[in-house]
């Protein structure tokens, strides 16, 4: 076990090491804002699109009628020299289509038939071609075959840039969302392993739930931005990625709603949406990587109407409510309600570029990134607020536990936590028990105090618990009546430790400065397992030995009592 936290205290700091040095490269890819260090050529392209009834339709500019397979777009790509940039390249970004980029009949890029012949998905690929100088003043040809119905209305973020610079046009969009949720998924994954070594409570479970849907979401938002791109040129695993991701987190979204304390019915309701987005998830999956023709994308409709049937389920369940709010559950519900608005809008605006070509252009850019992360930030306080809660209702259990399971007195166990632990034993077990009984208790107490009395039980629990502590358990019956039961009689002697506990009190009374002397009557009775006997059996035994020690030590020592002294037997 120590050797694998130690395997697993160098692989989370190989991730975190890896994670520090993505950062630096990042900040370093992320640090140019300057307009000269790159070109957007949209007003330079002219677009043809011919459709597989033979039309051909053309457009002056790079906004087009959404295509549908069997489409073949052919972009012009003009390349003035007034815009020339020395050792440049052109990046662009395309959905769904097999690609060939031609400078006059050379081919500068090509990518898609390979995964078509296949049957893959070809998905979004982020292009980075380096430009022939002798093209400079002339024209690119960008030829498109579209493989999936409704996949785009332009060639989306065409630019021209310093070739030594091309990979920061993964970045155009912004550093800072892929620093975030690449902190995100790299942290809460670290989070994910974590927990799988924790003990598993009720609390543990909901924050691997709270990890994987941080995981699923910022996977979705750094495949869709393009940000895999830089770390993986498998164009075809970087979009299952993405698509996993997208497909995944309404399941976890909802099975994290599910979670929460809520009427019996909302239960019910967010358990059926849980379930039928997992089902979806996994015919999706199912199909994508075993037929050819079934790929993420056709499915991405129906999981859109699916979240947004959700989302709206959530907000009429969420308002129904009338159970009372915590202040934890109003941080969450506030967040959950500003996620739900930014993705609904999302929804909007990618639906209406993608089956009606209309661009809605909003103040800030990834609206459900942001909703998310205030949504991601909420639910981690009302977490950590749930913890805070778990700890202390924890603590207070714990401490209820022990006074109902301790006696007060001696600290050692108790009556009921003697019968308690007397049901977890098997009856073909190798025990033994141990009945003890204070001699001469009364009369320290008549004589001397309660006081010094409970000093007298106190010492002799002491000695017992040091005694037995390592074959066994020990338990105060009540009054001057002790119990020591050890698990193992053949490991543990209980003959030796007999020895042993008189042997402790005859050092006690030889030492000892209180105005008494230590004496107790036992018994002892151990299982057989040959004719084995259950517990109540064993306990009748044993009492009944001590009784009967019990019986002679008062009639060996009958003068000592009248004059109210109190010895030891070895009985």
């Amino acid at each position: 076990m120590i050797e694998k936290k130690h395997q697993l205290f160098f692989l989370m700091l190989a991730i975190i090491s890896s994670y520090i040095l993505l950062m630096f490269i990042l900040l370093w890819l992320g640090d140019f804002k300057e307009q000269d260090s790159y070109r957007n050529l949209d007003s330079y392209i002219q677009v043809s699109i011919k459709h597989p009834d033979g039309s051909i339709t053309d457009y002056p500019g790079n906004d087009f009628s959404i295509v549908h397979k069997g489409d073949e777009v052919t972009a012009v790509i003009h390349l003035p020299t007034k815009l020339y940039m020395r050792d440049s390249a052109l990046c662009f970004h395309v959905n769904n289509s097999i690609m060939n980029l031609y400078y006059q009949k050379q081919i500068l890029y090509r990518y898609g038939l390979e995964p078509a012949i296949k049957g893959e998905q070809i998905g979004s690929v982020y292009a980075r071609v380096p430009i022939p100088e002798e093209a400079w003043g002339k024209e690119l040809r960008l030829v498109c075959k579209v493989q999936e119905d409704t996949a785009y209305s332009s060639i989306h973020d065409v630019y021209v840039m310093e070739k030594i610079n091309s990979l920061r046009y993964f970045l155009l969009s912004g550093t800072a969302g892929y620093m975030i949720f690449s902190t995100l998924l790299i942290f809460c994954t670290l989070g994910f392993i974590f927990l799988l070594f924790v003990k598993k409570r009720p609390i543990i479970y909901e924050g691997m739930l709270i990890c994987s849907f941080c995981i699923a979401f910022s996977l979705w938002f750094l495949g869709y931005h393009g940000f895999l791109n830089l770390i993986s040129i498998r164009w075809s695993f970087n979009n299952n990625a993405e698509y996993v991701g997208l497909f995944l987190f309404p399941p976890l979204f909802f099975a994290y709603l599910y979670k929460k304390e809520l009427p019996g019915i909302h239960k019910r309701i967010l358990g059926g949406l849980a379930l039928g987005a997992g089902i979806l998830f996994a015919g999706a999956t199912c199909l994508n990587f075993l037929t050819e023709n079934y790929h993420y994308v056709k499915f991405l409709q129906m999981q859109h109407i699916w979240l947004t049937a959700g989302i709206l389920m959530t907000i009429i369940l969420d308002l129904s409510a009338k159970h009372h709010h915590s202040d934890a559950d109003l941080i969450l519900r506030y967040g959950m309600l500003f996620f739900i608005l930014t993705l609904c809008f999302e929804l909007v605006i990618y639906n209406m570029d993608k089956y009606f070509g209309t661009h809605i252009r909003t103040l800030f850019c990834n609206l459900s990134a942001i909703g998310m992360l205030v949504f991601i930030v909420t639910m981690m306080m009302h977490y950590v607020l749930r913890i805070m809660n778990y700890v202390l209702i924890r603590k207070e259990h714990d401490m209820l536990e022990k006074l109902a399971y301790t006696d007060q007195l001696t600290k050692l166990s108790n009556r009921t936590a003697c019968f308690q632990y007397f049901s977890t034993i098997q009856k073909n077990q190798d025990y033994a028990l141990c009945f003890f009984d204070l001699n001469g208790l009364k009369k320290v107490n008549d004589l001397l105090g309660h006081e010094l009395g409970d000093q007298f039980i106190i010492t002799f629990a002491n000695i017992l618990h040091k005694v037995f502590a390592q074959a066994g358990r020990c338990f105060r019956m009540g009054g001057d009546e002790f119990i020591a039961v050890i698990a193992h009689e053949q490991h543990h002697p209980v003959g030796h430790l007999i020895e042993d506990l008189i042997l402790e009190i005859d050092a006690f009374n030889a030492s000892n400065k209180q105005p008494f002397q230590l004496s107790a009557s036992w018994g002892v009775c151990k299982n057989d397992l040959f004719h084995p006997l259950d517990i109540q059996e064993l306990m009748n035994q044993a009492d009944e030995k001590m009784y009967q020690n019990k019986m002679a030590y008062k009639k060996a020592h009958a003068e000592d009592y009248s004059e109210d002294r109190t010895f030891l037997r070895d009985v």
